[in-house]
């Protein structure tokens, strides 16, 4: 039988073991440590500010990318963070609601309630009266924009946002092209709508609709409101919470929507805008230019960024997008454009007008009249960017140039 030897340790080797352990734990709790706190460290750069405490402004949030350029210890940046946090947070939720043409809130008169209430004298906040006026003046102006063309764009995303949008389009469809058409014509005759400014110093507004305009409605059996920001939604809400935020005294930073619509705010330490085009790679960046603070852009992209995005499609030669303007015409003269100005509404007003140009002379008198920075790239020249301002450059690392015009 073979005998099994056993062996014991001295002290002096069990205390050595003791004390090894003891290192060893010491060290993997001190990288713990140094882990867990490097993940709530702030570091000298641009930070990502999300709305918190509300559900309702998380949410609303997760569609405005909010980026502040912060510098200082950790310590600082992320109070830094809090305040800008404390004042975005109510901001947001308020103009989203405050520009909401569905939803009415309690407490607050917003688009949603003079929609609710046709024909009725309403009181609304001093920024929302001054705001649907001015949007009422542009849209009257005829140029890009309709201010009571709701119900005709809800139709055409209803068409854009199909899984086969091919068989209803337009194109292929009489029955979507009549209602189409009825609901633009509804939308664009002056004597179907108008907001009325009851008492400028109390900033009571009434919404009148026609009997005309409801019988549309009922006939093409399109719901949803009347009045509506439409296109411009994105960049007069940009705009109020640009205002809010440097009222506070922020700066340093930009928000962007995936609309193409971005403020730069003032301070901004760096960063570029971009516009985005088709090659036989695919999308690539085109142009860029500096975001200078206090400017704001509107970018259009009027192709597919991908096989099969939604809202994005071609069909007999024509680029159907979601930046419909207000002819109802997609010309599929553009590939895309970008439109840098002082104002995001400005810049997406003419950016509309872009759009609607039916050649390459129309758009190139319009951009020389305008007098802004813009760019744009025309769908059947390969790779070529055309820009009013030196500022603005091609990417030739992505095979790009520019010509200024």
């Amino acid at each position: 039988m073979n005998k099994q030897e056993q062996i014991t340790p001295s002290s002096e080797h069990l205390w050595l073991r003791v004390i090894g352990f003891v290192l060893a734990l010491a060290v993997a709790v001190g990288a713990f440590t140094v882990a867990v706190t490097s993940i709530g460290r702030k570091e000298s750069g641009y930070q990502h500010i999300e709305a918190t405490s509300d559900p309702e402004a998380l949410k609303l949030s997760q569609s405005v990318d909010f980026q502040v350029y912060l510098k200082g210890s950790s310590s600082e940046i992320k109070r830094a963070v809090n305040e800008l946090t404390a004042v975005y947070t109510p901001a947001l939720l308020r103009v989203s609601r405050l520009l909401d043409a569905e939803t009415e809130y309690e407490g607050l008169v917003n688009i949603a309630s003079l929609n609710a209430h046709p024909g009725e004298d309403l009181t609304v906040d001093a920024e929302l009266y001054e705001l649907l006026l001015d949007a009422q003046e542009k849209s009257r102006a005829g140029e890009g924009f309709l201010l009571f063309g709701g119900p005709f764009l809800r139709a055409w995303q209803d068409i854009l946002y199909l899984a086969e949008p091919q068989d209803f389009d337009p194109l292929r469809s009489d029955t979507e092209r009549e209602r189409l058409q009825k609901l633009l014509a509804a939308a664009s005759d002056p004597a179907n709508c108008a907001l009325i400014p009851v008492d400028d110093e109390k900033h009571v507004l009434r919404l009148e609709i026609s009997e005309e305009y409801r019988r549309v409605l009922r006939e093409t059996e399109q719901e949803g409101p009347v009045l509506d920001l439409g296109l411009l939604h994105d960049a007069y809400e940009l705009r109020l919470l640009r205002d809010a935020l440097t009222q506070a005294g922020f700066g340093g930073g930009y928000l962007s929507m995936a609309s193409g619509v971005t403020v730069v705010l003032p301070g901004n330490p760096g960063g570029e805008l971009c516009l985005y085009g088709r090659s036989a790679e695919g999308m690539t960046p085109a142009a860029v230019t500096p975001a200078v603070g206090g400017r704001a852009a509107s970018v259009i992209r009027c192709f597919a960024a991908w096989e099969g995005e939604p809202g994005y499609y071609e069909l007999d030669g024509v680029l159907r997008h979601p930046r419909l303007p207000a002819s109802g015409e997609h010309r599929s003269l553009l590939l895309g454009s970008m439109v840098v100005a002082d104002d995001p509404v400005e810049a997406c007003l003419l950016n509309l007008r872009l759009q609607d140009c039916a050649s390459a002379d129309e758009l190139q008198t319009l951009a020389a009249a305008s007098g802004a920075q813009l760019a744009w790239i025309l769908n059947d020249v390969e790779q070529t960017v055309y820009t009013t301002d030196d500022a603005i450059s091609a990417r030739e690392d992505y095979g790009w140039k520019a010509i200024r015009k």
